[in-house]
């Protein structure tokens, strides 16, 4: 299923609306540890804010951090590890 998710994550970076990479990253983070999330981010930033790097706001990378952040109390206190 994580495997499945990522490349649902970054195939719909390039082929999908703005909101399946986001609703896959919350699966993800909701569920593991992704740090492909972050990959993921980045990602977003290079390809659609090709200047967020440099004068910009790196918005999807600050937003996967948060996200993974957010979900880490959660996980750790309803599921299995």
């Amino acid at each position: 299923m994580r495997i499945f998710l990522n490349v649902v994550g970054f195939t719909s970076i390039f082929f999908a609306p703005f909101w399946v990479p986001i609703l896959a990253a919350t699966f993800l983070s909701a569920r593991w540890r992704a740090w492909e999330i972050l990959i993921m981010g980045m990602f977003v930033d290079a390809l659609w804010l090709p200047h967020s790097f440099y004068w910009g706001f790196p918005v999807a990378t600050i937003g996967a951090i948060l996200l993974v952040w957010a979900f880490e109390p959660m996980r750790r206190e309803f599921l299995l590890q």
